[in-house]
């Protein structure tokens, strides 16, 4: 009887975890929110799933919560991030909290382009013109990220990595992805990363760097 009992109550126990994820929308109007950061800000520290309608949304987003976007598709739903109120910022920026994830979950984007970014400037690195990941577990399916440059922002800037993606000690996967015509001044011109990475069915074409790794830099 005990074997019995114990994979319903394990099924039972996923069950309850999952229905504590909510789905927030983002749209023009009719929706939970009318830009993805507000709906970033409003998820949950862990599980929640953002899905962004179709348009172009010209933002940079931030989180150190673990969850998913979702757009509508690429060419669909575009994240842009050429408008930013800073010299250097990528369209997103992945980092865990001080107090690290309580979760084993992996941040996921799907069905989405990210296109326009230049990097986060820290310590003289600029890092990561699509996306700047950070000690946390990321997952791209079915993503464009495309004409993200990383560029030399002054005397003091060192090094610029990963036109596309920059993953600092995280753990990357990439599928189903098309990463072109990114580039970044020192290293990865599509992708630099000090950390796990696998990518499957991917298209990498049109990335520059002007130092080494036209397409991938690992330092690992």
């Amino acid at each position: 009887m005990v074997p019995m009992k114990f994979p319903l109550f394990a099924s039972t126990l996923v069950w309850s975890i999952s229905t504590l994820a909510d789905t927030i929308t983002v749209c023009e109007s009719g929706c939970d929110h009318v830009s993805i950061q507000a709906a970033v800000d409003a998820a949950a520290e862990q599980g929640d799933v953002i899905e962004i309608g179709p348009g172009l949304w010209m933002e940079n987003l931030y989180t150190n919560k673990q969850m998913v976007l979702r757009g509508a598709g690429p060419g669909v739903t575009i994240i842009d991030g050429s408008d930013s109120q800073f010299d250097s910022e990528p369209c997103l920026l992945v980092s865990e909290d001080f107090d690290g994830w309580e979760t084993q979950e992996r941040f996921r984007i799907e069905s989405l382009t990210l296109r326009g970014g230049s990097g986060a400037e820290i310590f003289g690195l600029v890092r990561g013109g699509g996306i700047y990941i950070e000690f946390v577990p990321v997952t791209l399916s079915d993503v464009v990220i495309e004409d993200c440059s990383v560029e030399r922002l002054g005397e003091f800037t060192v090094e610029g990595l990963g036109g596309a993606i920059c993953n600092f000690y995280g753990d990357v996967s990439v599928e189903s992805s098309v990463l072109r015509n990114n580039s970044a001044f020192t290293l990865g011109g599509a992708i630099f990363t000090e950390g796990p990475l696998q990518i499957f069915n991917t298209v990498i074409e049109g990335n520059i760097s002007e130092v080494e790794g036209g397409a991938i830099f690992s330092g690992d």
